[in-house]
């Protein structure tokens, strides 16, 4: 907390990107320690996973990684969703190309990933993947105009959820987040989404935070 309150004094006008886990919780923190705008703080979330499962679906289908766009949303690993309503494979729905139920299994293996990778380094840890996420999130707010980012941020009203970090669809720019994108969901996906938010809600109504700013 005293890192967010320094920050927020010495640097008022940065982005920050939290990469701790668990990032939702460690971003609404930040938030409420630090008093920054939302709008310049957000976490590691939906890009790292993004990645995982695009590797998966091209060793899968023997096809290219870079041509695959999911949507992930939600709570930040195990809990986030994939949305299979719109995910794509070179522009197109991903629909054209698998069925949902292998979809899904896919993205399930996806979320074993961490854990693998963890079982096989000594000492356990995971650090070249969120590094190369958060590099790729820095290098997409260098970048001229509005972009999109699936990001740990604030909902405000978004698909109902409580207001704590998780992830979303962003639109950035070298300003921060300049609006967050409600794509429309099918109704099991969008319980999804809120269901993955719960744990996270539970931790966060126990942590010492603003309640003026009605977290959680």
């Amino acid at each position: 907390t005293d890192l967010a309150r320094d920050i927020a004094v010495f640097a008022p006008d940065a982005l920050v990107i939290l990469i701790t886990n668990p990032v939702d919780v460690m971003t609404t923190l930040f938030l409420a320690k630090s008093d920054l705008p939302d709008t310049r703080v957000f976490g590691l979330s939906g890009e790292l996973q993004r990645a995982r499962l695009h590797t998966l679906l091209a060793e899968t289908t023997s096809l290219k990684a870079q041509d695959f766009d999911v949507p992930m949303l939600g709570a930040h690993w195990p809990d986030t969703v994939a949305i299979y309503s719109h995910a794509l494979y070179k522009n197109q729905p991903l629909a054209t190309l698998m069925q949902e139920p292998d979809f899904l299994d896919i993205a399930g293996q996806a979320k074993d990933v961490s854990s693998d990778i963890m079982n096989l380094m000594t000492p356990a840890s995971t650090s070249y993947g969120p590094a190369a996420a958060a590099l790729r999130m820095l290098n997409t707010l260098q970048k001229d105009g509005l972009q999109y980012m699936y990001i740990s941020s604030m909902p405000n009203g978004t698909y109902g959820l409580p207001n704590i970090a998780t992830g979303l669809c962003a639109q950035v720019n070298k300003n921060g987040i300049q609006s967050i994108q409600e794509m429309p969901l099918t109704t099991e996906e969008k319980q999804r989404v809120i269901e993955s938010t719960q744990q996270t809600e539970s931790i966060v109504r126990g942590l010492d935070l603003d309640k003026e700013k009605k977290y959680g």
